[in-house]
């Protein structure tokens, strides 16, 4: 799935990765056949028999195919950039843009006010606990 820019349209893949493109079409291949085949003969340059070289480059391409996939899944998890996760943002931002919309022009003014008021009022918590760890 396509990644999104700031902007919010999708980012294309890279070139490479697309394989609507011709350098997709020709690095794609590279890594389903040139890659496995390269372990298979790798494999015989360093002492294994071909008997024994097909079956140990098929389980290292699909192995390593398999880890690589779930580390990269691991690490959408960790950073929170899924399909779910974007989507349910996504329909947040726009409940809230919805809600604002809807607000007439006190609401939004009393909404500000208080966010103000708020945020001094941490201010003054904040520099109240710097001046007492600085005493400290």
């Amino acid at each position: 799935r396509a990644k999104k820019n700031e902007g919010g349209e999708p980012q294309p893949l890279p070139w490479y990765f697309d394989v609507g493109t011709k350098g997709g079409a020709l690095v794609v291949p590279i890594f389903t056949v040139v890659f496995p085949l390269a372990i298979y003969y790798g494999l015989q340059a360093n002492g294994m028999s071909a008997e024994k070289a097909g079956p140990w480059a098929s389980f290292l391409y699909l192995f390593g195919g398999l880890m690589a996939w779930t580390f990269t899944y691991l690490y959408r998890v960790a950073t929170k950039n899924m399909t779910y996760v974007q989507q349910l943002k996504d329909y947040e931002d726009a409940v809230m843009m919805k809600r604002l919309e809807e607000m007439s022009d006190d609401e939004l003014l009393g909404m500000l006010e208080d966010a103000e008021r708020t945020a001094t009022e941490f201010q003054k918590q904040m520099d109240a606990e710097q001046s007492s760890q600085a005493r400290a």
